[in-house]
């Protein structure tokens, strides 16, 4: 598990590379200060018998990240924000129901979610190619998975009638 309570560290960078694993267990109970920010180019497994990820705040940048923990996976009261890489997120519950979860891929970038009770059982969320707050406290119950790819490019589009308008990434029936 990860997790600190030093109120004199205010943030921690972990940079993962290669293949890493962290085996512990941590009181969900308790409130940890730090903010941690995630990247690099590696894979981190996290197995907890309790929580897997207990922050103030959680952002991840890059890097593989996958969680299996038995209460939570992850408690960040200050939220979490997925800017790239992958994670996968299996346990009692993947997040807590206050733990507001912002993806914000780069530019021409996408996330893509999944979530579900398992993995077997997961359906698409959504793909989101902007900062987006995902509703996770209703959907998210055992298993959250995002990954991030390149946004497909659509060029040479007609509209008719050329009356119609259409706001970038909305939808419009005609």
């Amino acid at each position: 598990s990860i997790s600190h309570n030093n109120n004199k560290v205010p943030s921690i960078r972990l940079v993962i590379e290669g293949v890493n694993s962290i085996t512990g267990n941590i009181s969900q109970e308790k409130y940890y200060n730090p903010s941690l920010t995630i990247s690099g180019g590696g894979t981190l497994k996290i197995s907890a018998g309790n929580t897997g990820i207990n922050v103030r705040s959680l952002t991840i940048e890059s890097g593989t990240l996958e969680i299996t923990a038995g209460q939570f996976g992850v408690i960040a009261k200050g939220g979490v924000t997925i800017k790239g890489g992958e994670i996968e997120v299996n346990g009692g519950n993947a997040f807590t129901n206050d733990t507001e979860v912002t993806v914000d891929p780069q530019s021409g970038k996408q996330i893509c979610v999944y979530v579900g009770d398992s993995e077997a059982e997961a359906r698409t969320l959504g793909t989101y190619t902007s900062e987006t707050e995902l509703i996770v406290a209703d959907t998210v119950n055992k298993y959250f998975h995002s990954y991030i790819e390149d946004a497909p490019i659509v060029t040479n589009v007609s509209v008719s009638p050329e009356t119609a308008t259409v706001d970038a990434g909305g939808t419009q029936q005609f």
